[in-house]
C-alpha cells in the first residue's frame, strides 16, 4: 500500500503549503499597503475631478447670467427675465452641491473658499431680487381685473356645468363604464388645474396677489394644461375615442363653448399683459450685481488652482509609493521563476516520464502489440490511469457487443458507406431485404443493391435530399433483390466523421405496402364514396389548375358543365333515401360511360355533377352537353316496380377572357345551370352577357348565398334537438344539434336545402361559428338552471382547417364557464379521412379542452379501422344507410355487429343512427350498441330552449313561455 506522499498529489501539496506559509507574511504586508495608498488616492482624484468639473460648470453659467444682463441693459427685454431667474438658480444648486463632497472630505483651504463662494452666491441672488419688481399702471389693473370677471370665470363655470351634464347623459349609456370614468375625472382635474394657473396669472396682473408674489409673471400658454383638456376631450369625443361606446350629446357641445369662451378671455389677458410687460432696473443691476459676480469668478479661478495643487501632490505620493510596490513585486517575481524552475524538475522526474512510458503502452495494447507493462508505476496517479484504462477497455468492447446485437435486431436495413460508396456494414435486417449475406455486401458499390445502372454516389445523393444540414431527408429509390425481385425502397441518408475520414450511414427500408396504402387513401380522398367518381375537392384542385394553364396561354379552349337531376328530390321523398343513393349509382355509372379520357366527371353535390371539357369550343361544349341531357332524358329510374323519368338541367360555361377567378367561372356554370331549370328543366343553357346582366334577378331565386349571409347577419338561424338515448335503458344521453334557416316568410328550410350552396361559396366556416356561438350559449343557459344536458355539434371540413373556429370554441367555452365535457364536436368520415393529420390535431385540441369527440357517418367512405385507432374520438356514429334496413337485410346486420365490436376493441363507444322502428332498437340492444338516435326515439325540436330537452332532462321549467 503506497502512502499518502508517495503520491504526486501529496508531494506537491507538502511543497506548496512550505511556500505558501513563506510568503503568506509578505503578501499580507503588500495587500495593506496597496489597498491603503489606493483607497486615499482614489478619494483625491474623485474629489478633485468632481469639483474641477462642477466648477467649470459654475463658471459657465456665471458667463452666462454675466451675458443675460449686458443683453438685457441693452435691450430691456423683459422676456429675458425669467432666463436670468433660472440662471441665478442653477448657480445657487450647483454651488450647493460642492459643500459636501461624494467621497472623503475637503481639505481646510478648500472648504473655505467654497464657503466663501457660497457666501457670494447669496449676495448676487439677494441684490438681484432686490431690485426685480413688477409696476402694473392703474389701467392694466383694471382691465385685468375686468377680464377676469367677465371671461374667465364665467367661462371656467359653464365648462365645470358641462362636464357634470355629460356624466348624467352618458350613466345610461355606457358599457365599459370605469374606464369612460376614470377619463372623464382626468378631463377635470386637469382643466382645475389649469384654471387655477390662469387665475394665478391674472391676479397678480391685475394687483391682487401678495406683495411677495409680484414679481414679473410670465404666462405658459402650455403650462396653463391647455393640451391636455383637449387630448382628454379628444379621447372622449374625438373621431378616434380609443373604442369606447357612449353617445356625444348637448353636453359635448356645452363643453366646447365654453373652452372657446375660456380661451378667447385667456388671449385677451395675455394681449393685455404683452403691452404692460414688467420693469427692472438695468442700472441696479449693473451698479449692486455685477461686481459680486466679478469676484465670484475670481474665486472659482483660485478653487481651481488650489484643487490642481492638490492634485499634483497626491499624484506625486503615489509614485512614490509605486517605485516602492514595483521593487517589491520584482522581487516576489524572482522567488516565483526559482520556485517554478524547482518544480519543474520535480514534474519532469516524478510524472512526465512515468506518464510518457505509460501512454506508449497503452498505444501498443491499443494497435494490438505488446500488452500493457506489468512494471509498477512509481505514482499512485499512474496507477489508477492503468486500472482505469483496463476497465475502459472491457467497457468499450462490452458496448460494442451490445451495439452490434442492436443493429442486428433492428427491424430497417442498416449500412455504412464509405464517401465512394462502398458498403463497410450491412445488418441482419438489410440481409433479409436484400437477400445477400453480409460477406456477399460487405466491399461492393451500393448501387449493387439498386436497379438503376452506375455507381452510387453518396455525396451527389445527400447533395440531391437537400445538402448535409438535412440528414434526415428520405429518398425514395428502385432497389432490386438478390432473386432478381424489384421493390420500391426508402432511404435515409446521413453524413458523419470517424476517425478524420468521411462516412455515411443508410437506412433502407421497403416502402411498397405503404405507398399502396397511401394511393388507396388518396384514391379515397379524391373519388365519392357512393359513386366512385371523382368528388368536389378534387374537381376544385383540377380546376384551379385548368384555369391557371388557360390564364397563362390566354387562349383555353376549355367548358364546364353542371348538371343537376330534376327528379332526385322526388325519388327521395316518395322512395326513401335508398333509392336516391341506387340513383345516384346508375346516373355516375352512365355518366362515364360517356365522358373521354382528357374530361374530368365530379360529383359536387347531392344530385349535382360537373363536367370539365378540355380542347373545345362552344358549339363543341353545347353538343357534348346535348349528349349528356339526352341520355338522362332517355334514362328511366326502375326500383321495385316503381319507375320514374328522371331527366337533367345542364348549364354551360365556356371559358373566357372576362372570367377573372375560377370561383367566377364555377357560379357563371351554377347560373346557367339554374336559368335552364327556370326555362323549363330537361334542358341546356349556355350563359351568356345577358345572364351576367340579370344575376341579380336570378341571386332572387336562388342566391342562397346572399340569404346565407343574411341569416347569420340577422340571426335568421335556429337550431334543433334530436335526443340521442341509450340503447339498453332508454335514458336520454345528450342531443344532436340540428340547423335550420328561417325563410323570409319564416319558414322552416332544412339543411338540404341550403348547405350545398354554402359549401360551393365558402360559407360553412360562418355557419359552424353561428351554431358554436348559439349552441354553447343555450347549453350554458339549461345547465344553469339546474339540467344535467349534452350537446353534439357538427363540424364542417372548412372548420376543421380554419384556426379560427377552434379559438372561437376555447373562447365560447371559457366565457359560457359551461363544463367542456358536456359538448360533444362531430366530423364525417370523409372530412376526417381527407386529411388525417388535420383532423387528428383539431380533435386532440377539443380533447384536450375537455370536450368530447365524434366520428361522424362512419361506414359511407372507406371505413379502415387502422385510421379509426389513430384517431381521437371518443364516439363512433353508425351510418343511417346500414342500420335502417339491418331488420331486412343481414348484410347490413353484420356490418353494423362488426363496427361495434371493432370500435368497442377499441375503447369507442358506438351510436346508432336512422333508428326508426322497434325491431332495429331491439336488435341494436341485442348487439351491445352503446347509443341510439332515430325518429322512433325523438324527432328534433325548434322550441328555444328546446322543451324537447328540457322535459328529457326533468327540468321543464328552464323553457320560456
Amino acid at each position: 500500500m503506497r502512502r499518502p506522499w508517495q503520491s504526486f498529489r501529496g508531494r506537491f501539496l507538502v511543497t506548496a503549503g512550505v511556500v505558501m506559509l513563506a510568503l503568506l507574511a509578505l503578501s499580507l504586508y503588500t495587500d495593506a499597503r496597496v489597498r491603503s495608498q489606493a483607497r486615499d488616492n482614489l478619494a483625491l482624484v474623485r474629489n478633485h475631478a468632481y469639483l474641477q468639473q462642477t466648477v467649470h460648470v459654475l463658471r459657465g453659467q456665471l458667463r452666462g447670467l454675466e451675458s443675460a444682463l449686458r443683453r438685457y441693459a441693452v435691450r430691456k427685454d423683459p422676456y429675458a427675465l425669467p432666463g436670468l431667474e433660472r440662471r441665478l438658480n442653477g448657480l445657487q444648486q450647483g454651488a450647493q452641491r460642492l459643500v459636501d463632497p461624494p467621497f472623503g472630505v475637503w481639505s481646510p483651504e478648500i472648504r473655505t473658499l467654497l464657503a466663501e463662494s457660497q457666501d457670494l452666491l447669496d449676495q448676487i441672488d439677494h441684490r438681484f431680487r432686490g431690485v426685480l419688481e413688477v409696476l402694473p399702471t392703474p389701467e392694466l389693473r383694471r382691465r385685468a381685473a375686468a377680464i377676469t370677471r367677465d371671461g374667465l370665470a364665467p367661462a371656467n363655470r359653464d365648462f365645470l356645468q358641462a362636464l357634470q351634464r355629460t356624466l348624467a347623459e352618458a350613466r345610461g349609456s355606457e358599457r365599459g363604464g370605469s374606464r369612460v370614468r376614470r377619463m372623464r375625472a382626468q378631463l377635470r382635474a386637469d382643466w382645475q388645474a389649469r384654471a387655477r394657473a390662469v387665475q394665478a396669472f391674472a391676479a397678480r396682473l391685475s394687483g391682487a396677489a401678495a406683495p411677495q408674489s409680484r414679481r414679473a409673471p410670465f404666462p405658459d400658454h402650455r403650462g396653463a394644461n391647455r393640451h391636455r383638456v383637449q387630448a382628454d376631450l379628444d379621447a372622449l369625443y374625438g373621431p378616434r375615442r380609443a373604442g369606447l361606446d357612449h353617445p356625444a350629446g348637448a353636453g359635448y357641445v356645452a363643453l366646447q363653448t365654453a373652452q372657446r369662451r375660456y380661451d378667447a378671455a385667456l388671449a385677451a389677458l395675455l394681449q393685455l399683459w404683452r403691452r404692460h410687460p414688467p420693469v427692472l432696473d438695468s442700472r441696479l443691476l449693473q451698479q449692486r450685481v455685477q461686481p459680486l459676480l466679478t469676484r465670484t469668478r475670481g474665486l472659482f479661478d483660485v478653487i481651481e488652482r488650489r484643487s490642481s495643487a492638490e492634485i499634483a501632490a497626491g499624484l506625486a505620493d503615489t509614485s512614490r509609493t509605486t517605485g516602492a510596490l514595483s521593487r517589491l513585486l520584482w522581487g516576489y517575481t524572482l522567488l516565483g521563476l526559482l520556485l517554478f524552475a524547482a518544480a519543474y524538475r520535480i514534474f519532469d522526474r516524478r510524472v512526465r516520464r512515468p506518464l510518457r512510458e505509460l501512454t506508449h503502452a497503452i498505444d501498443a495494447d491499443g494497435r494490438g502489440g505488446a500488452s500493457l507493462q506489468t512494471r509498477r508505476p512509481p505514482l499512485a496517479e499512474a496507477e489508477q490511469v492503468l486500472s482505469a484504462f483496463g476497465r475502459m477497455k472491457e467497457q468499450a468492447q462490452m458496448r460494442q457487443r451490445r451495439l452490434q446485437a442492436i443493429l442486428d435486431h433492428v427491424r430497417d436495413g442498416i449500412l455504412t458507406l464509405t464517401e465512394h460508396g462502398a458498403i463497410e456494414t450491412f445488418n441482419r435486417a438489410a440481409q433479409t431485404l436484400f437477400g445477400y449475406r453480409a460477406e456477399e455486401a460487405v466491399g461492393r458499390n451500393f448501387a449493387y443493391l439498386l436497379a438503376g445502372p452506375g455507381p452510387f454516389d453518396p455525396v451527389a445523393c445527400l447533395a440531391s435530399a437537400g445538402g448535409s444540414d438535412c440528414p434526415g431527408q428520405e429518398l425514395s429509390l428502385e432497389a432490386q433483390r438478390k432473386d432478381g425481385r424489384r421493390f420500391p425502397l426508402s432511404l435515409k441518408l446521413s453524413e458523419m466523421m470517424v476517425d478524420g475520414q468521411r462516412c455515411f450511414t443508410a437506412i433502407v427500408a421497403d416502402v411498397s405496402g405503404q405507398q399502396q396504402m397511401v394511393q388507396r387513401l388518396t384514391d379515397l380522398a379524391e373519388h365519392d364514396s357512393l359513386t366512385g367518381l371523382y368528388n368536389r375537392y378534387y374537381f376544385m384542385e383540377e380546376l384551379v389548375r385548368v384555369f391557371d394553364q388557360a390564364v397563362r396561354s390566354g387562349a383555353g379552349r376549355y367548358a364546364l358543365l353542371y348538371l343537376d337531376l330534376d327528379n332526385f328530390k322526388y325519388v327521395n321523398d316518395t322512395l326513401g333515401h335508398h333509392a336516391g343513393d341506387h340513383l345516384m349509382v346508375e346516373v355516375g355509372a352512365l355518366l362515364r360511360e360517356r365522358v373521354r379520357s382528357s374530361d374530368l366527371l365530379a360529383r359536387v353535390g347531392g344530385d349535382e355533377f360537373a363536367v370539365l371539357l378540355c380542347d373545345v369550343d362552344e358549339d363543341t361544349s353545347l353538343r357534348v352537353a346535348e349528349s349528356y341531357r339526352l341520355q338522362l332524358a332517355d334514362y328511366v329510374f326502375d326500383l321495385q316496380g316503381a319507375r320514374v323519368d328522371v331527366g337533367c338541367s345542364i348549364g354551360v360555361a365556356p371559358f373566357t377572357e372576362r372570367v377573372e377567378t375560377k370561383e367566377e367561372w364555377l357560379a357563371h356554370a351554377d347560373i346557367a345551370c339554374h336559368a335552364a331549370k327556370r326555362l323549363g328543366r330537361n334542358r341546356v343553357h349556355v350563359f351568356r352577357g345577358a345572364d351576367r346582366e340579370n344575376v341579380a334577378e336570378m341571386t332572387l331565386d336562388i342566391g342562397w348565398a346572399r340569404r346565407i349571409k343574411r341569416a347569420i347577419d340577422e340571426n335568421r338561424f335556429a337550431i334543433a334537438c334530436q335526443p340521442i338515448v341509450a340503447a339498453g335503458s332508454g335514458v336520454v344521453h345528450g342531443y344532436e344539434v340540428l340547423l335550420r334557416m328561417l325563410g323570409d316568410n319564416d319558414e322552416v328550410i332544412l339543411p338540404a336545402g341550403f348547405l350545398a350552396s354554402a359549401e360551393r361559396f365558402g360559407l360553412m366556416t360562418e355557419i359552424d361559428k353561428w351554431v358554436v356561438r348559439n349552441a354553447i350559449s343555450t347549453l350554458a343557459e339549461q345547465r344553469s338552471a339546474g339540467g344535467d344536458v349534452r350537446y353534439s355539434l357538427n363540424l364542417s371540413a372548412a372548420s376543421i382547417n380554419d384556426l379560427g373556429a377552434r379559438e372561437l370554441i376555447i373562447r365560447e367555452v371559457q366565457r359560457s364557464a359551461v363544463d367542456p365535457a358536456a359538448l360533444t364536436f362531430e366530423i364525417t368520415e370523409t372530412v376526417a379521412i381527407a386529411d388525417l393529420t388535420v383532423a387528428a390535431q383539431f380533435l386532440s385540441s377539443l380533447r384536450a379542452l375537455g370536450c368530447t369527440t365524434a366520428l361522424d357517418d362512419f361506414g359511407v367512405g372507406y371505413s379502415s379501422f387502422t385510421y379509426l385507432k389513430d384517431l381521437p374520438v371518443d364516439y363512433v356514429k353508425i351510418d343511417g344507410s346500414f342500420v335502417r334496413t339491418m331488420d331486412t337485410d343481414p348484410v347490413n346486420l353484420t356490418v353494423v355487429r362488426s363496427m361495434n365490436e371493432v370500435a368497442h376493441a377499441m375503447g369507442k363507444k358506438t351510436v346508432a343512427e336512422f333508428v326508426e322502428s322497434q325491431q332495429i332498437l331491439h336488435l341494436l340492444q341485442e348487439i351491445g350498441v352503446d347509443y341510439a338516435q332515430g325518429f322512433y326515439l325523438g324527432r328534433p325540436d325548434m322550441s328555444f330552449p328546446c322543451r324537447a330537452v328540457a322535459r328529457s332532462a326533468g327540468v321543464p321549467g328552464i323553457c320560456p313561455t
